[in-house]
């Protein structure tokens, strides 16, 4: 979704690398962070899942979840667990929502541990850059000093440009976007916990509950792709947890 830098900043303009890249974007900012905080609480919502559909059997399992949650091997834990439980529609449905929470992970990720910075002739634009690539140009250039704030130029060497080029810019409606999709997969997990949760927090009969979720644009679109580009589902909200 980002665009690569090269496409947004021409040559030999200034690209600012520095944490007060909040303060200079401060409504750029405040939707990364808003991504962020949603991400964060649907991986909450993932492992209350967990626990849910697993009873009594949660604790052994919750504890290799708890060890992995921070690696690759997390929607592969959660997805062995909850195919041992549950129905094979539903299992379906959870596997879309880790995949859907995928796509969310990848953009929190960028937001949290790459390097902020911003340019004047972007003034539009969130700029994150993987931090090992400057590591690996300073690393290659003696006289650049290591630190948490630099100023680069577009085209003053040939190994920064490549790096500088390649880095990611989200614009304000790409970060809205992902807002917005962060926020939908929260809903769907949401709904999905109270589906398969205790029944005290059922707000319906399940299967009006499964229906509903179904029918939602998103979720549909990834379990019936074809079907989704013939015709056009309305969704229905969901109410999340308190």
């Amino acid at each position: 979704m980002p665009d690569p830098l090269s496409k947004v900043v021409h040559a030999h303009e200034e690209v600012r690398i520095t944490p007060s890249t909040a303060a200079a974007r401060p409504e750029l900012a405040r939707l990364a962070a808003q991504a962020i905080a949603t991400c964060s609480e649907s991986e909450y919502w993932l492992g209350a899942i967990l626990i849910a559909i697993l009873g009594k059997q949660a604790p052994p399992v919750f504890a290799m979840y708890d060890t992995f949650r921070r690696s690759r091997q997390m929607p592969l834990a959660l997805k062995a667990a909850a195919k041992t439980v549950l129905s094979e529609q539903d299992y379906k449905i959870f596997e879309t929502l880790l995949a859907l929470f995928g796509q969310d992970e990848k953009h929190r990720n960028k937001f949290a541990h790459w390097l902020w910075a911003y340019s004047d002739e972007a003034a539009d634009h969130l700029i994150l850059i993987d931090p090992i690539k400057p590591l690996r140009w300073q690393n290659a250039i003696s006289h650049i000093i290591p630190g948490t704030k630099f100023i680069c130029v577009i085209g003053d060497n040939r190994e920064a440009a490549k790096w500088l080029q390649s880095a990611s810019c989200y614009s304000r409606k790409q970060l809205e976007r992902i807002v917005s999709d962060s926020s939908d997969t929260l809903t769907l997990i949401a709904a999905f916990w109270r589906l398969v949760g205790p029944p005290v927090y059922h707000t319906a009969p399940a299967d009006e509950q499964r229906s509903n979720l179904l029918r939602q644009p998103r979720l549909a679109g990834r379990l019936h792709p074809q079907r989704s580009k013939t015709r056009s589902i309305p969704s229905e909200p969901h109410e999340r947890p308190e």
